[in-house]
C-alpha cells in the first residue's frame, strides 16, 4: 500500500474513492483501442482539483511519483462503469450470451458516454500537472500492447498465489496479513463464509450459481444508478443484510472487523460514516432549494433536475464557498482584519466558532471531549507552514488558556487555596503531549516576523501562552500573580505581604514540590544561543514536553533557553519602543510573571536574571518612566504594577540581588515619584502599597539607608491624618516600624556607641528624631479610633489599628537601644498605657483573639474546617497582625499589675472557649492549609504564648496552656525554628514533678547541635522573627554544604503525634554518654515524655486518636529492661493505659481504635510507602466485615513484625510486669486480625497464665474480657458469630496449656469464646471435633456456661461475661469439686465422647424447650 502519512484524511478518503490499478488498464485499454484520448471528466476534474486543494499549506506526499512524460489518465466515471459492466458481463458467464451481443452492448454504451470529435480533440491534449514531488522519465512504448482489454491475456499468477492455493485452496487476502485492496473494492468488508459484494470473477466462477446470480443481479442494480444513489443502495442493502443476521453473528462479524484492521483504520471508517450523514443532513436542507429549481424547469416546460444539474449545483456552491474564503483573506492586513473576517467567516458558517475554557463543563463528557479535539486541532495548527494558520492557532490556543487560568484562580479562591487543589495532573490528559514545545518554537519564529504587525501579535501571543501554561502547571505556591486586581484574585503570599504586612517568603524550596528531574542541557552550537531546537529529534521534543508538565521553570531554563529568549524579545522591544511604539500590556505582563516564577523556582535564577543586561535595565526604564496619558496620570500603572511585584519577588530570593545597582538603586527616583502623587484610583494606590513593599524589603537588608530621610519627608502628608480610609498611611506606618527595627539592628551590633556608626548610617539613629512627630500622631489618635469604631468599619480599623501598634512597639525596643536620651526622644511609658488600656476595654481585642486562635488546640492543619469559618483571608490576616502588634507592645508591661491581669483574663477566657468547641476530635478533611495562612496563624499563637510565658500564667492555667504550646509546635513549619526553640526552652511551661529538663534538652539539641545544617537554619530563622541582620528573606536559610536527606537538614515540622514519637524512638544516646550515661538519659527523656502525657490527658486531652496514641504506648514496651524497671515509668504507662482503654466504649469506636493502631503502626514502619489506590474506605465500611480483607498487605506485614517483637520482648523480660500484659491482652480484641490473635497466643503458648494481673479487680477484669467479645448470643443481640479459626485458636490452647488455672484470664476469655459458639449452635459436629482433646472439667465448664447463657433471656455480651466470670471464679463450680457420679457422668474421654457430647445436648435442648 502506498505511504499516505502526512495527508489528512478527507485527501485519504478521496484517494481511496478513485478507481483500483486493474480498472485503469482496462479503460486504458479500451480507449486506446479506439485510438482517441479520453476526454478530462468534469465530474472527476473537479474531484481531482478539490483533492490537491485540501493540501495545507506545506503538506507533501509522503511518497514519490515517477511518471512519463505523456499525460497523466485521469479516470472519469464512466470508465467506472464500463469496468462494473465487464464485471457483470463476466459473473454472467454462467449463462452464455452471444459475444457479438456483448460488444454491441459495451460498444452503445461507450458512444453515449463518447464525447464528440471536436470536444475531444479539444481535450486530447492536457497540461501536465506539476509538482515537486513528481519526477519525470522517459515514455515507455507501449508498442506490444493489446487494443483491447477483453483481448488482453490473463496475468500470470504469482509462485506465492500458486503455493498458496496449492497448499489451503483458499485465495481469501485476508488470511495472514493485511487485507488486500485488490480483493474487494475499498469499503466493503466481508464475514467469513459470505460471498464479497463486487468480486472479482476467478472467485465468482467457484462460488454457488445462486450467489453468482444474486450478486449479478445486485451489481447490475448498482451500476443504472447514479453515483449517490448506488451509495444509498450499498447502505440499503447492508442494513438489510444486518437485518436478517442474528446478534451472535454480528459481534463474530464486528469482533473479525477489529482483528484484521488497525484501531487507526476502524476509526477513520467510523469518521467517513459520521461524515456521510453530515452530508445526507446536507443534502435534506439543501432539497427545498433543489425543489424550486426543478419547480422553475417544470414551469418553464424545461427538463427536471438531471445527475448533471445536480454535480453542477455541487460544485457551484463549492466554488462560490471558495471565492467567499479567497475574497475575505484577500482583506486581511493586521490582526483586527483578521479578527472581522474570521467572525464573518463563522456567520457563513465557512469556519467553525472558537473553543472556550477547557476546564469548564468537566462534567460533560461529550463537551470535554470535543473541547478536547478543538484544542488539539489548534495546536496542530501551530506547526502548519502557514503563517496565517499559525497565527489562528496561537489565538486559539492562548484564548483557551486564557480562560483556563481564569477558572482556575477562582476555584482556587473557592477552596481558599489549599494545596488539596493541586491538579496538575489531572491536567496534563486535557492538553496535547507537544504543546509547550510547540509554544516555545512559536517564540523563535516569531522574532524573525516581529517587525510586522502579524509577527508582533504572534509575539505577544506566544508569550502570553508560556506565562498561562507556567501558572497552571508550576506547583501552586509557585504561581506568582502580577496583576491581581485584574481578576480580583489575591492569594496568601500576597496578603501576607499587604494585608499581615510581612516580608518573610514562605514559599517552599523546589526540591520539595516537584519530582528530582535530570535533564541534558542543549550544547552550544553555532546558532543563536537564544533559539530552541529539541535537539532536532522528535524524541527529544516529547521528553521535554514531558517534563515541562511535571516541572516547568525547570525546563524552561535548562532546555528551551527562556532567558536567552526573551533578552531577544525584549531588544526588539526595545527597538519599537524608541520607534514610537508601546508594547501591549498583556506581552508585559507575560515577560514579568514569566521571570517571576523562574525567580521563585530557582534562587540562582533570580541572581541570573537581574544580573542579566538585557532583561531589568529595559523593563525598569519602560514601566517607571513618566508616561503622562490622556486622563493626566503620570505612570501606567498597568505596567508599573507587573515590574514593582517582578522585584519585590526577585529582592525576596537573597540580599545580593537587592543590592544591585540594577534594579533596586537605579530606581529610587522612580519610587520616590510614585510616592509622591496623589492616588486617584485603587491601581494607583496598589502601585504605591507595593511600592512600599518593595522599600520595606531593602530596608530589612539594610538597603536604602541613605533615602530615608527623603522618604520621610514624604510620608509626611500622607500619615498626617490617620483614619482607617487612609489606606496609604497603613503601609507607611509599617514603613516606619522597619526603620525602627534596622536602627535597632544597627546599634545593637556596634554596641550602643553612636559614635561606631559609619557616616553613611547616621540617618537610621536620627530617623527617630524625624519620626517622633509620628509617633505622638498614633498616640493620641488611636484612643479616638477605637472609640468610633463599628461593626462595619472594624476590619479598617484593626488593620490601621495594627500598623500604629507595630509602629509604637518598634520604636520603643529602638529607643531602648540608645543610650543618649538627647539625640533619640523616648516613647513615654503613660501613653502607651492608655493605648492598651483603651483596646482592652473595646472588642476589637477578642474579636481578633478569637480569630486568630481559632485553629488552636488542632493538632493537624488536615484537622482544620474552612467551610466553618466565614471569614475572608484578609481578615484572618489583618486579625493576626493586629495581635501580634498588641501582644509586643503588652509586653514592655508584663510587670504591670494593672495590665498583665486583664490581659490574662482575656487570653484565657478565649483559650477556653476555643478549647471547648476544639474539644471533639476533628476527622481529617483533607484540605492542607496554605502554607501562608499557617505562618499568620502560627505567629499570632506565638505571640500570645510568649506574652503568657512572660507574665507567668500560675497553675491554674499550666496544662491549658502546656496544651496550647503542644499543638503549635506540632503545626509549626520550615522557617519557624526560633519559634519552636524559643517554645522548648520555657522551663516552667515543661515542668512537671521536676523531670522534663531531659526532655527539653532533647528537642532543644535536635534544633541546634543536630547538625551544621539545623544550626545555620535556627540562626537564619532567628533573624527572620527577632529582626536581625539577613540574607536572604526566604524561609530557608541558605547552606554551606549539601545536604544528604531532608530529614538531616530540617528538623520541622515534627508532625501532629511528636511528644508520642518520643515513645517510639530508637535510643542512640549510649554512643555518645556511654551505656550508663545512655540509659539514664533515656530514662528521663521517656518519664518526662510520659509526664507530660499524663498531666495533658486528664486536664487537656490532646486531638489524637485513641489508637495511635496506644500504639505509641505499646512501644515502650520494647525498651530495656533497665528503663522499664523505673517506677516512675511504670506507673504512667498503667495510669495512661486505663485512661485510654479502661472507660467501656460502644464496638464501632473499638473498631475505630483498632483500625487506627493498625494505621500507625503501618505508616510507622519502614516496610513500604505504598499508598492505597483509592481514598481511605475504613470510615465507610461495615465493621462486621472480616478485618483482613480491609488490610493491604503491608499493612498486615508491619503489624506482624510488631507484634513478633513484643512478644519476644515480654518471654523475655516483660512478663513480670503488669503494663505488659495489660498492652498483650490489647491484641485479643476482637477487631484485630485472626492472624494476629493466633500469633499471640502461638508464641504465649508457655507462659498464657502470666496475662492475669495479680489483684485485679472484677470490673477491670470484665472490661477486659468485655472488649475482646463481639457480641452475646447472636441469636439474641444480632452480633456476628466468631470465626472457626478463631475457636480452633483457644481450643487447641487450652488442649496445651496446663498451668491455665481457672481463675486465670486467658481461661476465662477461651469459656467465653466456646461457650457463646455452643449456646448458639453453630456447627455442633466441629465443636465436637474442636473440643475432642480437652480435659472433662474444661468441657464441663464449656457445657454448663452455655447452659446458664441459654437460661439467661438476655443474651447479652455484659450478662454472658458475668456468667462466665461467676462460674470460673466459684470455687465450688469446679469440677473437682463435685462428686464422683457427676464426675464419672461427664468424664470427658474417647470411650465415652459420644455418649457424653449426647448427654451435653440433650441438656441444652431442655433449656431451649423450657
Amino acid at each position: 500500500m502506498a505511504n499516505t502519512e502526512g495527508l489528512t484524511d478527507e485527501v485519504v478518503s478521496s484517494m481511496l474513492a478513485m478507481p483500483s490499478p486493474d480498472e485503469e488498464r482496462q479503460l486504458h485499454s479500451r480507449k486506446h483501442a479506439a485510438d482517441n484520448h479520453p476526454r478530462f471528466p468534469q465530474r472527476a476534474l473537479a474531484r481531482r482539483e478539490e483533492m490537491m486543494e485540501s493540501l495545507g499549506e506545506g503538506e507533501m506526499p509522503a511518497a514519490r511519483v515517477i511518471r512519463a512524460s505523456r499525460a497523466p489518465k485521469i479516470h472519469s466515471s464512466a470508465a467506472l462503469k464500463n469496468k462494473t459492466q465487464n464485471i457483470d458481463i463476466k459473473e454472467q458467464s454462467i449463462t452464455p450470451t452471444p459475444p457479438a451481443e456483448i460488444m454491441e452492448r459495451t460498444q452503445q454504451k461507450g458512444d453515449s458516454d463518447r464525447p464528440t470529435d471536436s470536444v475531444a480533440n479539444k481535450n486530447s491534449h492536457r497540461p501536465v500537472i506539476i509538482s515537486d514531488s513528481i519526477r519525470e522519465r522517459p515514455a515507455e512504448p507501449n508498442n506490444n500492447k493489446s487494443t483491447s482489454a477483453t483481448a488482453q491475456p490473463k496475468k500470470r499468477e504469482s509462485r506465492f498465489k500458486q503455493r498458496q492455493l496449492k497448499k489451503g485452496g483458499s485465495t481469501n487476502p485476508t488470511v495472514g496479513g493485511f487485507p488486500s485492496l485488490d480483493f474487494a473494492p475499498v469499503g466493503s468488508l466481508t464475514r467469513k463464509g459470505r460471498m464479497a459484494q463486487g468480486q472479482d470473477s476467478s472467485s465468482t466462477v467457484t462460488s454457488q450459481m445462486s450467489s453468482a446470480q444474486s450478486t449479478t443481479q445486485y451489481s447490475t442494480k448498482i451500476n443504472q444508478s447514479t453515483s449517490p444513489q448506488r451509495a444509498n443502495d450499498i447502505g440499503n442493502v447492508n442494513e438489510s443484510m444486518l437485518a436478517n443476521m442474528s446478534i451472535d453473528e454480528i459481534r463474530d462479524g464486528v469482533e473479525e472487523v477489529k482483528s484484521i484492521l488497525s484501531a487507526e483504520s476502524i476509526a477513520f471508517l467510523r469518521n467517513r460514516a459520521k461524515q456521510k450523514r453530515n452530508d445526507q443532513v446536507t443534502q435534506q436542507k439543501d432539497a427545498p432549494a433543489r425543489e424550486k429549481i426543478t419547480a422553475q424547469n417544470n414551469d418553464v416546460g424545461g427538463p427536471s433536475l438531471t445527475k448533471e444539474m445536480e454535480l453542477e449545483l455541487e460544485e457551484k456552491k463549492v466554488r462560490e464557498g471558495k471565492e467567499k474564503v479567497a475574497e475575505l483573506l484577500s482583506k486581511i492586513r493586521t490582526p483586527e482584519d483578521m479578527d472581522l473576517a474570521y467572525n464573518e467567516a463563522i456567520e457563513l458558517g465557512l469556519a467553525p466558532s472558537l473553543p472556550t475554557s477547557s476546564l469548564e463543563s468537566t462534567n460533560d463528557k461529550n463537551f470535554t471531549d470535543e473541547r478536547n479535539s478543538t484544542l488539539h486541532t489548534a495546536t496542530s495548527l501551530l506547526r502548519s507552514t502557514s503563517f496565517r494558520q499559525r497565527l489562528l492557532g496561537a489565538r486559539s490556543v492562548c484564548n483557551i488558556l486564557e480562560e483556563d487560568v481564569k477558572a482556575m484562580l477562582i476555584e482556587r479562591q473557592r477552596s481558599c487555596f489549599s494545596i488539596s487543589t493541586d491538579d496538575r495532573m489531572s491536567l496534563q490528559k486535557s492538553y496535547p503531549p507537544l504543546l509547550p514545545v510547540a509554544i516555545r518554537c512559536i517564540l523563535d519564529e516569531s522574532l524573525a516576523l516581529a517587525h510586522t504587525s502579524s509577527g508582533m501579535a504572534l509575539l505577544s501571543q506566544g508569550l502570553r501562552s508560556i506565562h498561562c501554561l507556567m501558572k497552571l502547571f508550576v506547583h501552586p505556591y509557585h504561581v506568582v500573580n502580577v496583576n491581581p486586581s485584574s481578576i480580583g484574585v489575591y492569594d496568601p503570599f500576597e496578603l501576607y505581604a499587604t494585608s499581615f504586612m510581612s516580608d518573610i517568603s514562605h514559599v517552599p524550596s523546589g526540591a520539595e514540590l516537584y519530582p528530582p528531574t535530570t535533564i541534558t542541557p542543549i550544547e552550544k552550537s553555532g546558532t543563536n544561543g537564544s533559539c530552541y531546537r529539541a535537539d532536532s529529534s522528535a524524541a527529544s521534543a516529547e521528553s521535554d514536553a514531558k517534563v515541562f508538565y511535571n516541572d516547568p521553570p525547570w525546563i524552561l531554563l535548562s532546555r528551551m533557553r527562556i532567558l536567552p529568549c526573551l533578552s531577544d524579545v525584549i531588544a526588539f522591544l526595545s527597538k519599537d519602543v524608541s520607534s514610537g511604539g508601546r508594547i501591549q500590556v498583556a506581552t508585559l505582563q507575560s515577560i514579568c510573571g514569566i521571570l517571576a516564577m523562574l525567580a521563585v523556582r530557582l534562587p540562582g535564577a533570580a541572581l541570573a536574571i537581574a544580573n542579566h543586561k538585557g532583561l531589568l535595565p529595559f523593563l525598569a526604564s519602560y514601566c517607571l518612566s513618566p508616561r503622562p496619558d490622556e486622563s493626566g496620570a503620570l505612570f501606567d500603572t498597568q505596567n508599573v504594577l507587573p515590574f514593582l511585584i517582578l522585584l519585590c519577588t526577585l529582592a525576596r530570593q537573597s540580599k545580593d540581588v537587592a543590592g544591585l545597582d540594577m534594579p533596586c538603586d537605579s530606581i529610587m527616583p522612580h519610587l520616590q515619584g510614585i510616592l509622591c502623587l496623589q492616588t486617584d484610583n485603587e491601581n494607583e494606590l496598589e502601585v504605591q502599597i507595593w511600592s512600599l513593599v518593595l522599600l520595606r524589603i531593602l530596608v530589612r537588608y539594610g538597603l536604602a539607608i541613605e533615602h530615608v530621610q527623603s522618604l520621610i519627608s514624604i510620608a509626611a502628608p500622607h500619615v498626617a491624618v490617620q483614619k482607617p480610609q487612609n489606606t496609604i498611611c497603613v503601609h507607611f506606618l509599617s514603613f516606619f516600624a522597619d526603620i525602627c527595627d534596622a536602627s535597632n539592628v544597627i546599634q545593637s551590633q556596634s554596641g550602643s556607641q553612636l559614635s561606631s556608626i559609619p557616616e553613611q548610617d547616621n540617618s537610621l539613629p536620627m530617623s527617630a528624631v524625624w519620626l517622633s512627630s509620628s509617633v505622638k500622631s498614633c498616640t493620641t489618635s488611636l484612643p479616638a479610633l477605637l472609640r468610633d469604631c463599628s461593626s462595619d468599619d472594624r476590619d479598617s480599623v484593626l488593620k490601621m489599628a495594627s500598623s500604629q501598634l507595630r509602629f509604637l512597639s518598634s520604636f520603643a525596643t529602638a529607643a531602648k537601644q540608645s543610650t543618649t536620651t538627647a539625640s533619640v526622644p523616648i516613647l513615654s511609658k503613660e501613653s502607651c498605657r492608655s493605648v492598651i488600656e483603651g483596646i482592652l476595654e473595646s472588642d476589637l481585642l477578642k474579636h481578633a483573639l478569637e480569630t486568630s486562635l481559632g485553629w488552636s488546640y488542632r493538632a493537624s492543619w488536615l484537622e482544620v474546617d474552612d467551610e466553618s469559618r466565614a471569614i475572608a483571608l484578609e481578615n484572618e490576616a489583618i486579625a493576626c497582625a493586629f495581635v501580634i502588634s498588641f501582644m509586643d507592645l503588652a509586653a514592655n508591661f508584663a510587670t504591670d499589675n494593672v495590665i498583665a491581669p486583664k490581659l490574662l483574663v482575656a487570653v484565657l477566657s478565649v483559650l477556653n472557649n476555643v478549647k471547648s468547641q476544639n474539644g471533639e476530635l476533628a476527622h481529617t478533611n483533607g484540605n492542607n492549609v496554605h502554607v501562608a495562612r499557617q505562618s499568620w496563624f502560627v505567629e499570632a499563637e506565638y505571640s500570645v504564648l510568649k506574652y503568657l510565658s512572660d507574665i507567668g500564667a500560675g497553675e491554674n492555667g499550666r496544662s491549658l496552656i502546656l496544651a496550647f504550646a503542644v499543638t503549635l509546635v506540632g503545626r509549626m513549619n520550615v522557617g519557624h525554628e526560633a519559634l519552636a526553640y524559643f517554645v522548648f526552652g520555657q522551663q516552667d511551661l515543661f515542668r512537671v514533678n521536676g523531670c522534663t529538663d531531659l526532655f527539653r534538652s532533647l528537642f532543644l539539641g535536635e534544633l541546634s547541635v543536630a547538625s551544621r545544617d539545623r544550626k545555620e537554619q535556627l540562626e537564619h530563622s532567628a533573624k527572620l522573627f527577632n529582626k536581625g541582620p539577613l540574607n536572604s528573606l526566604r524561609c530557608t536559610a541558605d547552606f554551606s554544604t549539601a545536604a544528604n536527606a531532608r530529614q538531616e537538614r530540617f528538623f520541622l515540622p515534627v508532625g501532629t503525634t511528636w511528644i508520642w514519637n518520643v515513645l517510639s524512638s530508637t535510643i542512640t544516646s549510649g554512643e555518645a554518654y556511654g551505656e550508663d550515661q545512655g540509659i539514664k538519659n533515656a530514662t528521663g527523656i521517656v518519664a518526662g515524655a510520659l509526664s507530660l502525657l499524663m498531666q495533658l490527658e486528664v486536664s487537656c486531652p490532646l486531638q489524637v486518636n485513641t489508637g495511635t496514641k496506644l500504639y505509641h504506648l505499646c512501644n515502650v514496651c520494647l525498651f530495656p529492661e533497665e528503663i522499664l524497671r523505673d517506677d516512675t515509668i511504670a506507673a504512667s504507662l498503667s495510669l495512661l493505659f486505663s485512661q485510654l482503654c479502661g472507660v467501656p466504649s460502644k464496638e464501632s469506636n473499638d473498631f475505630v481504635v483498632v483500625r487506627d493502631f493498625i494505621q500507625e503502626c503501618f505508616q510507622h514502619s519502614r516496610l513500604s510507602r505504598a499508598k492505597k489506590a483509592t481514598d481511605d474506605e475504613a470510615t465507610d465500611t461495615d465493621p462486621s466485615l472480616a478485618t483482613e480483607k480491609l488490610l493491604l498487605d503491608d499493612e498486615m506485614r508491619a503489624l506482624d513484625d510488631f507484634v513478633g517483637d513484643l512478644c519476644e520482648s515480654f518471654i523475655e523480660y516483660g512478663g513480670q510486669y503488669v503494663f505488659c500484659a495489660r498492652f498483650m491482652r490489647f491484641f485479643f480484641r476482637h477487631d484485630f486480625p485472626t492472624k494476629i490473635t493466633k500469633s499471640v497466643a502461638e508464641k504465649l503458648l508457655p507462659i498464657l497464665n502470666l496475662l492475669s494481673v495479680e489483684d485485679e479487680t472484677r470490673d477491670s477484669l470484665q472490661l477486659s474480657l468485655l472488649q475482646s467479645m463481639k457480641g452475646g448470643l447472636p441469636s439474641m443481640d444480632s452480633s456476628s458469630r466468631d470465626s472457626s479459626a478463631l475457636l480452633d485458636i483457644f481450643a487447641a490452647a487450652l488442649k496445651k496449656v496446663n498451668k491455665l488455672n481457672r481463675q486465670d484470664y486467658f481461661y476465662m476469655l477461651s469459656i467465653s469464646f466456646l461457650s457463646r459458639n455452643m449456646a448458639c449452635e453453630c456447627g455442633l459436629e466441629a465443636m465436637k471435633k474442636r473440643l475432642s482433646g480437652v480435659t472433662s472439667a474444661i468441657f464441663y465448664d464449656v457445657v454448663l456456661t452455655s447452659k446458664q447463657l441459654l437460661c439467661d433471656k438476655s443474651g447479652t455480651k455484659e450478662s454472658m461475661v458475668g456468667r462466665v466470670i461467676e462460674r470460673c471464679l466459684d470455687y465450688s463450680a469446679n469440677f473437682q469439686m463435685q462428686d464422683k457420679e457427676t464426675q464419672k457422668l461427664w468424664q470427658w474421654t474417647p470411650s465415652n465422647e459420644s455418649a457424653t457430647w449426647k448427654m451435653a445436648l440433650d441438656l441444652l435442648d431442655c433449656v431451649k424447650d423450657d
